[in-house]
C-alpha cells in the first residue's frame, strides 16, 4: 500500500515542478503554427468585411481553410488539435499570437498599406488595411 501512495505522491510532485510536458508528436511546431495562423488571420480578416449569404461564406471559407492546410502540408485535424493544445498553454499561445502580429505588421508594411496592428488596448485591430487584396493573392489554389 505504501508503494501505491509513494507512486501517487511522486506523480503529483512531478506535476508541480513547473516543467511543462513535452509537446505531443501530432502537434504542429510553434514556428510552423505561427505561419499557419498568419494565413488564417489574413483569410478571416478579408472575409469579415464581406457582405454575402452565410451559407456561401461557409462554403468559401471551408475551401480556403483547406487551401491553407494544403499549403502548409497539414490536416484540419492537426490544426484543430494544435490550436486546442496551444490554447491550454497560455504563455505559449501568447508568444504565438505576438509572433503572428509581428509577421502581419511586416506583411502590411511590405505592401505599403501603412497598416499596423494595434495591441495597446488589449485587442488586435488593424488601423487601416487592405487585407482583401492580401487574401486574394495569398489564397490561390496550389497548382
Amino acid at each position: 500500500m505504501k508503494l501505491v501512495y509513494s507512486a501517487i505522491l511522486l506523480a503529483l510532485l512531478g506535476d508541480c515542478t513547473g516543467k511543462s510536458a513535452p509537446e505531443p508528436a501530432y502537434i504542429i511546431a510553434q514556428e510552423k503554427f505561427v505561419d499557419v495562423m498568419v494565413d488564417v488571420r489574413l483569410l478571416e480578416g478579408a472575409y469579415s468585411t464581406r457582405v454575402t449569404k452565410p451559407d456561401t461564406i461557409k462554403n468559401q471559407m471551408s475551401e480556403f481553410y483547406n487551401t491553407i492546410f494544403a499549403k502548409h502540408h497539414i490536416t484540419k485535424e492537426q490544426f484543430k488539435s494544435s490550436y486546442t493544445y496551444y490554447l491550454q498553454q497560455a504563455n505559449t499561445m501568447a508568444n504565438i499570437e505576438d509572433a503572428v502580429i509581428e509577421k502581419l505588421n511586416v506583411l502590411t508594411a511590405a505592401e505599403g498599406t501603412g497598416a499596423e496592428i494595434n495591441t495597446t488596448n488589449g485587442k488586435d485591430s488593424l488601423n487601416s488595411h487592405n487585407s482583401a487584396d492580401t487574401a486574394t493573392a495569398a489564397y490561390k489554389k496550389p497548382q
